[in-house]
């Protein structure tokens, strides 16, 4: 893993390391191609002159012409959803998606399949599928919500009786 992976989402510090390891132990590579037209890419520019620049030197009219993927850009595909993060190359990125221009290469997906198996959320906490514990409050409703859509992606199922709060 190439260290640089960002983690979308409202997971605080302290959420238990069988959480990410989980994750991040399924990582698959190899070659994914997204179409920036029509894929799920989600980039985060964060310096508005940046993206302004962008805008003016990408396109068909640009200084650089239509964007083109360089070494800068890096991107992370999470499975079963069909989402990328952008985790750098953030502001051309964003300016290729507008404009509807360009193929990324993913070289780095996580596949979160066991994690999904593993846990679930009642949108309250986030929950141990296997004996029932709560493992952290849920941070993020919209997290734990894009969570529970993954476990269905997957065909996860829940445990007959859920806790109640104790």
């Amino acid at each position: 893993m190439s260290g640089r992976v960002n983690h979308p989402g409202q997971f605080s510090a302290r959420t238990p390391p069988l959480f990410w390891s989980v994750f991040n132990e399924r990582q698959q590579s190899g070659e994914v191609s997204l179409d920036l037209a029509h894929s799920a890419i989600i980039p985060q520019p964060w310096e508005r002159w940046r993206l302004a620049r962008a805008f003016q030197n990408l396109g068909p009219t640009g200084k650089y012409g239509k964007w083109r993927q360089t070494e800068n850009t890096h991107a992370v595909v999470w499975q079963p959803w069909p989402l990328a993060w952008i985790d750098n190359g953030n502001h051309t990125a964003m300016v290729a998606i507008v404009t509807h221009g360009g193929i990324l290469q993913v070289s780095e997906s996580l596949n979160a399949k066991d994690l999904l198996m593993a846990v679930y959320s009642d949108g309250e906490n986030w929950i141990r599928v296997d004996n029932g514990e709560i493992i952290e409050p849920v941070r993020s409703l919209a997290m734990a919500g894009i969570f529970e859509i993954g476990r269905r992606l997957v065909g996860a199922s829940y445990p007959i009786t859920r806790p109640t709060p104790g």
